[in-house]
């Protein structure tokens, strides 16, 4: 049965959480912004006060850690500290203890405080209820809810013919062996920018962030333990993405260091949504949050959950140090029941906003997309006030030049002529495609014109992910999300510029095209073990002053003994003895300057091996090894420290192997040792680690002439 028949007719529906978005309270309009907003339900016990006036602030002649008396109806008088922010517009109180859940908090403004033009606000209180019982965030609801994988609707076979592809297939050892097939199906003069993507799905191989060049060779990679979302640069000049094992954003420099980890605050923390990122202009950070809530839904619906946990929606801003200095909530201005039908509101965990993209407009304003309520919404930013609602339930708006509306869209995006771009991925229309598309807003009359479509033929039905971003050149850039192709460039024409396809069941949640340039500061290792080998791939991206690369590993975190070189960008090691565990990696360049460390990669090591190898420079497996240098350490070492009733005769040994007299095996020293050794023919192969050899039969009885005794 629908929603809409199930929804108690003479039910308030959720007004009893909807706080007053007149903003009606005591302070009698002091303040054009305030957060909490008065007699708001459901806050976070971790909560600030934000307090705007809607001008400049004359911060000397303020007293703002006097402004206010914030008391909880079950903790008492909280002290706070009071931050005004860099925009010198908001005032921050940071309570120093959290409140109580299911309190009632008042904020009495004792105190007037003075603005740039002389106005002073007036005094008064407001109150605010803390939320008694949060819903316990449920870990995949920010991904799955969509549409699993198994219940897509299927992409179909959209790859043009065999003679029309271009497939780049992965037998290069210079890249991981789980890195994605890719095929051009499409190239006729694309932008030169690069392709950003953010890998996962797939049933075999770890999720990849990687930049393509066209020719869809990876410019740079990174395997990640969980998927990322929302790879993108800034406009700032930083790359982000959403890390799904730490649940938060990083963000790198051009060197791919990560330079910022940002995550939400005020007790939203490890709620930070994954769906989008904006850094602004003046350095702040405009977020999402998860809000899972208790709710009886029994009270809003027939037949609701009386224990629901509803996921709200929660908007934040952050300035640079990470204070938050915006925030919005779902509760205070949207009903449960806006929701499409096919939200279950009977269920026990209801997503009803499933927020998935914001956009700080050219007026200043934010626009949301909200995937699960088929809306585009546009917020006041001054007041936090809804503008207009486009789209579902609630639209405001007249649709011109297009037959059907979007469903579960994402990625709402403003141009620079203020049209908005969106992509439709079309899950609740008949029949069912996707599509990328362009409105043009006649705001005050409230019409919305479709200026530009991209329907793919054969259609793409896309059912969950996908984005829609307009190049400088005029060009589209559509990410299908996952199938076959997963990256269209398209003309305003309607030709396509350049189609790329990985494995079908790949995934990138956005796809998106950016001039880029980096040079790596360190290079970058993968580890994977083979049955008889450890295979190393390692690249200092974007730097083409590389001549050599210097292989560590250990027993040890952090080692510091090459045991290789080579000039490729991947090497396989066949002959490591057992407990080599640890391995990084530096790069040389011309002029003999090494860089930092790479990563450090972890490998238990334990290979077949067919002998103990003295050169760590054999890189053939051929017997007997070449002895070079201290590459022979171990070796010496494993002989030294052999069970043997010989020791006196093998102390003599290693001290007349040492040049310098100190029994110290080191370098060339032990050449004579090891290929006297070498020499014995019960030793000259050796069918296997175990035992090792030399053995102690397979020791001499007696000292060469020239070496001394041992006294």
């Amino acid at each position: 049965m629908l929603k809409k028949v199930l929804i108690l007719a003479v039910s308030v529906c959720f007004s009893t959480l909807i706080s007053a978005t007149s903003m009606a309270h005591e302070l009698n309009g002091s303040f054009k912004y305030i957060y909490p907003l008065p007699d708001a339900k459901l806050i976070a016990k971790e909560t600030s006060i934000i307090l705007k006036p809607g001008e400049l602030l004359d911060t000397n002649r303020s007293n703002f850690g006097r402004l206010a008396v914030i008391e909880g109806s079950i903790s008492g008088e909280h002290s706070y500290q009071a931050i005004v922010s860099a925009d010198n517009k908001t005032i921050i109180l940071k309570p120093h203890y959290i409140f109580k859940p299911g309190e009632t908090v008042t904020v009495s403004i004792d105190h007037k405080i003075k603005t740039s033009s002389g106005r002073l606000t007036e005094t008064g209180s407001f109150r605010f209820k803390i939320s008694a019982k949060s819903g316990k965030l449920s870990a995949g609801i920010n991904y799955s809810i969509d549409f699993p994988y198994d219940e897509c609707p299927p992409f179909g076979d959209n790859l043009k013919t065999k003679s029309d592809t271009i497939p780049v297939l992965n037998d290069d050892p210079s890249l991981p062996s789980d890195f994605p097939d890719r095929t051009i199906t499409i190239s006729d003069q694309p932008d030169s920018g690069y392709l950003f993507l953010s890998i996962s799905g797939m049933e075999e191989g770890k999720p990849y962030l990687m930049i393509l060049d066209n020719s869809a060779n990876p410019v740079f990679f990174r395997q990640l333990q969980r998927a990322a979302h929302d790879f993108k640069v800034q406009p700032n000049g930083l790359i982000t993405y959403f890390d799904q094992f730490p649940n938060h954003f990083y963000a790198m420099d051009h060197t791919y260091t990560i330079v910022d980890s940002i995550k939400c605050a005020d007790g939203y923390e490890e709620s930070t949504d994954s769906h989008d990122i904006q850094m602004l202009d003046n350095g702040h950070v405009l977020l999402l949050a998860r809000d899972p809530q208790v709710i009886d839904m029994s009270e809003i619906i027939e037949g609701g959950a009386p224990e629901a946990v509803v996921y709200g929606l929660v908007i934040q801003e952050l300035d640079i140090m990470r204070n938050v200095v915006w925030q919005w909530r779902s509760w205070d201005h949207f009903e449960i029941t806006d929701a499409t039908w096919d939200i279950d509101l009977l269920a026990n965990s209801i997503d009803y906003v499933h927020a998935n993209a914001i956009e700080l407009a050219d007026d200043g304003n934010i626009l949301l997309s909200s995937r699960h309520m088929d809306e585009i919404t546009k917020i006041d930013y001054e007041t936090g006030e809804i503008i207009w609602r486009f789209g579902g339930e609630n639209n405001e708006f007249t649709l011109v030049g297009d037959h059907r509306w979007f469903s579960h869209q994402h990625d709402i995006r403003e141009l620079p002529n203020g049209n908005l771009t969106l992509f439709d991925n079309g899950n609740l229309n008949t029949p069912q495609y996707s599509r990328a598309v362009e409105y043009q807003l006649d705001e005050p009359n409230r019409i919305a014109t479709l200026i530009w479509k991209y329907q793919n033929n054969p259609d793409i039905i896309s059912g969950k992910m996908g984005n829609h971003q307009r190049l400088a050149g005029g060009n589209s850039i559509i990410g299908w999300g996952r199938g076959n192709p997963m990256f269209t460039e398209v003309k305003y024409s309607g030709d396509i510029a350049f189609e790329l396809a990985l494995h079908p069941r790949a995934s990138s949640y956005r796809a998106f095209r950016f001039p880029w340039t980096g040079n790596a500061a360190k290079p970058y290792l993968v580890v994977e073990h083979y049955e008889e080998s450890i295979h190393l791939v390692f690249h200092k991206f974007g730097d083409t002053t590389v001549v050599k690369y210097y292989i560590y590993a250990g027993e040890t975190p952090q080692p510091s003994t090459v045991i290789d070189s080579t000039s490729e960008n991947y090497i396989d090691l066949t002959d490591l003895p057992k407990g080599i565990t640890y391995f990084r990696i530096t790069a040389l360049d011309g002029s003999g300057g090494e860089s930092l460390f790479s990563n450090e990669e972890i490998m238990d090591v334990d290979l077949p091996n067919k002998y103990l190898p003295g050169d760590a420079n054999m890189a053939n497996g051929t017997w007997p090894p070449s002895i070079i240098g201290a590459d022979v350490t171990y070796l010496v070492n494993f002989f030294r420290s052999m069970p043997s009733s010989q020791s006196c005769l093998l102390d003599g040994f290693w001290c007349s192997a040492d040049a310098n007299g100190d029994c110290q095996i080191i370098g060339g020293d032990v050449t004579k040792l090891v290929n006297y050794f070498r020499g014995f023919a019960s030793i000259s192969f050796c069918p296997d680690y175990q035992p090792a050899w030399p053995t102690p039969d397979d020791l001499p009885t007696e000292a060469p002439d020239d070496w001394p005794n041992c006294d």
